[in-house]
């Protein structure tokens, strides 16, 4: 049976648990109408989660029995970044959802020279990577960063393993581009609506990226992003 999943701000060191958040405890109470004694995974959203007993509910909250506590249990081993050009807004918050449920440790909003949105609702954004990732099982809820420059994301990424940069034309991305089989971490670049500018090409192949394609069609960003990321993920777990 599948148990429900909440991640939060929570205190798992103990023996139990109070939880006072109204949306939780509403749906815990009036939407799944979870009873005593049923159990719920409750994970703090850095890795660590726990198999939680309801021992009752009390003026205000539900107070929960710890029962078990594990680290990092579906987790990749590899860290992948994702750098991605800021999309209009509903295409931008798809991007996160969909890289969340695929795994991705970070998400860097990018400005580039054809980004044409300039912003992005940072709160909003880590209310829905809370969301996915309660969704689809995960114990880490990613880090949605604040935005940065074109030339701050290359220098940022070289303290990641390799960097590779998807544009249109470039050779379709294999294992077998990337430089070594041993690497534990990765930035991906997907660029905005208008592609990449012939500077910013140049200025990634001054950042020594690897170079990579998703096929002969034109894909969307969003679409673009799915392909790229679970393509790297992949990789890395090989």
């Amino acid at each position: 049976m599948k148990l429900h999943r909440f991640l939060g701000d929570y205190d798992l060191s103990g023996n139990s648990i109070f939880i006072a958040d109204k949306e939780v405890v509403s749906q815990l109470r009036s939407v799944l109408r979870m009873r005593v004694g049923d159990i719920v995974i409750l994970g703090d959203g850095r890795g660590r989660e726990a198999f939680c007993r309801i021992i009752h509910y009390e003026h205000g909250g539900v107070r929960f029995a710890i029962d078990q506590v594990d680290l990092m249990p579906h987790e990749a081993a590899k860290s992948l970044t994702l750098y991605c050009a800021i999309l209009k807004k509903e295409n931008f918050e798809l991007i996160v959802r969909q890289a969340t449920e695929i795994g991705i440790a970070r998400i860097v909003p990018v400005r580039t020279e054809r980004t044409v949105k300039l912003n992005v609702n940072q709160e909003r954004l880590k209310k829905i990577t809370k969301e996915a990732s309660e969704q689809s099982g995960r114990s880490l809820i990613p880090e949605v960063s604040s935005i940065v420059s074109f030339e701050e994301a290359l220098q940022e990424s070289e303290h990641c393993d390799v960097t590779v940069f998807f544009t249109p034309n470039a050779k379709l991305f294999s294992p077998e581009l990337l430089p070594s089989r041993t690497l534990h971490s990765a930035a991906c670049f997907i660029g905005p609506e208008g592609g990449w500018s012939p500077q910013e090409i140049q200025l990634a192949k001054d950042h020594y990226a690897v170079f990579a394609g998703l096929g002969r069609y034109t894909l969307r960003a969003e679409t673009a992003v799915v392909a790229a990321t679970y393509s790297l993920m992949h990789a890395l777990a090989s």
